[in-house]
C-alpha cells in the first residue's frame, strides 16, 4: 500500500506536490478497483477500503488547503501545475469509470447482490453519473 503523507506547510508547491501524490496513489487504487470489478472480482477491493479513506482524506485537506489561498499559487511552477491537472483528469475519468462499473453499465462487473449489500443499489439508482468539469 502506498506511504503518501500530507506535506502542506502552507508553502503552495508543497500543497500541490502533496496532492499529486495523493491523486496518483488514489488512481492506483481506483485503477486496480476498476480492473477487479470489470473482471468480476469485486470481492477483491475490499484490502484496498482503509488505504484509499485515509487518501481521499487526505486528498479533500489537500483541496481544502489550495482553496483557501488561491493568490498562492501564482508562483507555483507551471509544470507542476499542468501535471495536477492531467492528474486530476485521470483521477475524474477513473472515478466516473468506477460508478459505471458499480451502476450496472458494464454488465456482469458486478451483481445485483453486491450492489445491495454494498448499499449501492437504492443509492446509486436515484443519482446521476457524476459530470465530467469542462
Amino acid at each position: 500500500m502506498s506511504t503518501v503523507q500530507f506535506d502542506c506547510d502552507y508553502n503552495a508547491a508543497n500543497c500541490v506536490r502533496s496532492l499529486i501524490s495523493v491523486t496518483e496513489a488514489l488512481n492506483e487504487i481506483i485503477g486496480k478497483e476498476n480492473e477487479a470489478i470489470a473482471n468480476g472480482r469485486a470481492d477483491d477491493i475490499a484490502p484496498y477500503q482503509a488505504e484509499k479513506a485515509r487518501l481521499a482524506a487526505s486528498h479533500a485537506r489537500s483541496i481544502q488547503a489550495l482553496a483557501a489561498d488561491r493568490s498562492a499559487y501564482r508562483d507555483v511552477d507551471a509544470t507542476l501545475l499542468s501535471d495536477l491537472r492531467v492528474l486530476t483528469a485521470t483521477f475524474e475519468a477513473q472515478v466516473s469509470h468506477q460508478y459505471l462499473l458499480l451502476n450496472g453499465a458494464c454488465p456482469g462487473a458486478v451483481s445485483p447482490g453486491f450492489r445491495q449489500l454494498s448499499g449501492l443499489s437504492n443509492k446509486m439508482d436515484s443519482e446521476p453519473a457524476p459530470a465530467k468539469n469542462p
